[in-house]
Order: structure tokens, then sequence, then C-alpha cells
């Protein structure tokens, strides 16, 4: 039954990031009913993986969901932003719900709230769906954070796609076979020093096969040990969406590279870095609407998630187009916190403003945010991917925008 269970955890959560991104995508294109059918085609697999599984309250939230969802295929229900709001919590309850059969819990929970929503949906009745600002930022933030650093955890198998076929490996036998190959890299390394001294031609011939075979077998494995940086980014569009509605923004998110490969050791320690860095952008970063249009931007920012490979490194760069960093401001906070004294600031050269930012509790803001904070948390950033081998630059243009530059080694081993 464990064995079940795990596919069926791993299962539910590819559908559920798949519902969280065709979702964003019907926001897009409301019209499109070959997102519909996505979204359905993923709801009713959760909902029948549910009830032979035995959870009913995630099987009932995933069949009411399937009822909204054939009402959009059927123009029954208008698609709108108050009604998506509906279905994103839905998605929620389903997520949070899976995370609790995960941890180890039934996956009992009170659906009765939410299909009521849903029910008044289909009817066409306007639901109230407001969220009040305060109870979001405190608590609905504060969850984008959890989830994401409960989900690492959860990352306990790798897909691999061979032609069109996809098997599931759990990443403690690859663990295993990386043990057994160093141990043969080993004994290979005993067979050549014995060859070297006994000096027989077919045995040094058989040796050398051995090891251009052990070398090629060393690279598969390593290969079967990487996955995209997507199972990581992939969760980011949703959240981007709820931090920029919270805040009162328009944000258009941007990804490019999410077929670069990292280690999957690495990617279980990444997540919680970027959800500071991007939370960071979206409230310090990004200006409101009216803002930007007096300084003659679109009223929509522009926030930047790329990824890439340069020799043995992976590169990941958060960027926006929002206010920028004010050095002058930095640099009198940095004062007033007595980080720095008044006869260094003449000496300071941009980048040593910006590693203020990352000192420990250091912050511009006037009042503490439950969003981000620019010092607090940034330090906790940078302690992170030092830990992880790797390095954190910032490069800014006031009143054009941060670069977050974060450079990874490939593998933690």
């Amino acid at each position: 039954m464990n064995d079940y269970l795990d596919v069926f955890i791993d299962e539910s959560k590819e559908h559920i990031q798949s519902l969280n991104r065709h979702l964003l995508e019907l926001e897009s294109n409301p019209t499109s009913i070959n997102i519909v059918n996505e979204l359905f085609r993923s709801t009713h697999t959760l909902k029948g993986m549910s009830a032979t599984m035995g959870y009913q309250d995630l099987a009932i939230l995933a069949h009411q969901m399937e009822n909204v969802l054939d009402a959009f295929r059927n123009k029954q229900v208008v698609i709108n932003s108050v009604v998506l709001d509906v279905v994103f919590e839905a998605v929620d309850q389903l997520e949070s719900i899976v995370i609790d059969i995960a941890n180890g819990g039934s996956g009992q929970k009170d659906v009765i709230a939410i299909t009521k929503k849903i029910e008044a949906i289909e009817q066409g009745v306007v639901v109230d769906v407001t969220i009040q600002q305060e109870h979001q930022l405190s608590k609905g933030s504060g969850q984008v954070a959890a989830s994401l650093e409960s989900a690492a955890p959860g990352i306990h198998n790798t897909t691999k796609t061979i032609g069109n076929k996809t098997i599931r490996v759990n990443v403690e036998r690859l663990d295993a076979l990386r043990g057994l190959l160093n141990e043969l890299v080993m004994e290979r390394a005993r067979l050549e020093q014995l060859s070297s001294i006994l000096n027989h031609p077919e045995l040094q011939e058989t040796i050398e096969r051995m090891s251009r075979i052990s070398l090629d077998l060393q690279t598969i494995t390593d290969s079967m040990r990487m996955v995209p940086v997507n199972h990581v980014f992939n969760r980011f569009p949703r959240m981007v969406r709820q931090l920029a509605k919270d805040l009162g923004k328009q944000i258009r998110l941007e990804i490019n590279g999410t077929d670069t490969e990292v280690d999957r050791t690495l990617i279980d320690e990444i997540g919680d870095p970027l959800v500071h860095l991007i939370r960071n952008a979206i409230d310090h970063g990004i200006e409101t609407p009216d803002v930007r249009m007096q300084h003659r931007k679109s009223e929509e920012g522009l926030l930047k998630l790329s990824a890439y490979l340069s020799g043995n490194h992976v590169f990941i760069e958060i960027a926006d187009d929002g206010a920028g960093i004010d050095e002058k401001r930095v640099i009198i906070k940095a004062l007033e916190h007595q980080l720095i004294v008044a006869n260094q600031v003449n000496s300071l050269t941009s980048i040593d403003i910006y590693k203020l930012l990352m000192e420990s509790g250091f912050s511009t803001k006037e009042e503490i945010s439950n969003i981000s904070g620019r010092g607090v948390g940034l330090d906790v950033v940078k302690n992170r991917i030092e830990s992880l081998g790797g390095s954190i630059s910032i490069n800014s243009t006031k009143g054009k925008g941060t670069i977050f530059l974060i450079q990874l080694p490939l593998t933690l081993d």
C-alpha cells in the first residue's frame, strides 16, 4: 500500500501543479476550450485516484470542480477573475489535503464552505470572494513560503523520459546506485595499480575497457540525478498572481530556461531563497500602476526569472523593471544601524552599498512587511546560497530595476 500511496501523492502533486498552470493560462485566454479540457482531465483523474485510495473529501471537492469546469466548457458560466479566484481557492484546498496525506495525515478536511462557493458559481450567483488584505498578507503569504518549504522534501521520485516512455525512480535507489558506482571506481583504481605491477598486456587492455565503461556509467548515473529547474519554477506563477493582487499591482512574470537541469539535491535547497527574492521584487521593486504611470512606465511591471548553465555552474537571475535601489537611502539606513561610519561613505562603491542590503536585520522600509523585507530575509538568502557553495550579486539602476544573480554549483557532492 505504501508504494501505491507514494505514487498517488506524486501524481496528485503533478495534477495540482497542472491545474494551477492551466488556470493561469485560462485567466489570460478565457475563451480557450482546450485549456478547459486540460483542466477537466486533471481534475477527473485526481477525483478517480482519490476515490480509489479512499480520500473522500478530496474526491468530493474534485467532483465539484469537475462540475464547474463542465459549466465552463458548456459556456454556462462566464469566466472572469472573480470566478477563477474561487477555483484557485479550491485548488489550494486540494493541495492542502494532499500535503496532509504526504505528511502522514488522514486527508480529512471540511470542504463544505468551498463546495458551496463552487455550487453558487454553477448557479450563476455572484460569490463574495474578497480576500481580507491583512489576513491574506499575514496568513496567505506565509502559506506560500510554507508550502514551498514542505514541497521540497516531498520530491521523492525522479521521473526520467526515454523516448515516449516515462518511469518513476525513487531517489534513494539513485543514491544507492551512485554509491555502488563510487565503489566500482575505487576497485578499478586498484586493478590499474596491479596491472602496472604485473605488466600483463591482456589484463591492461581489459582494465582500459572497464575504465571506459565505468566512465560511461558514471555519466549516465549523473544524468539520471539531474532534473529541470522547472520543478521549482512552476510554483511561482500562482504565487506572483496572488501577491500582485494583494498589493494592488499589475505584474507579468516571464520565465526562461525551465529546461536547465541541476542535481535533484540542489532543487531541494533553492526554493526558499527564490521565494524571498521574488516576494522582495514584488513588494519593494515593482511599483503600483499609478506610480509607474507617473514615471512614464507601463502600468504592468515585468518580473523575469531565468536559469542557464555556464561551465560547471548554474545561474539563476531574478530581474524586475521596478524602482531600483535608492543608494542614498541605503547609506542613510546603514549609518542609522551603525553598519558603516560617516568617513566611509565617500569610498563606498555601488557593490559595497548593495552588500549592505544583505546584512542581518537591515531594511530600508519604515514599516515591517509580511510579504518581504530587503535585509530582513536577504541575509538568510545570502547565507543559504553560500552554504550551497554559491554566491549572490546585485545590480540595480534607480528608476529602471534590479537584478539578483545567483551562481550555484551543478551538484552538491
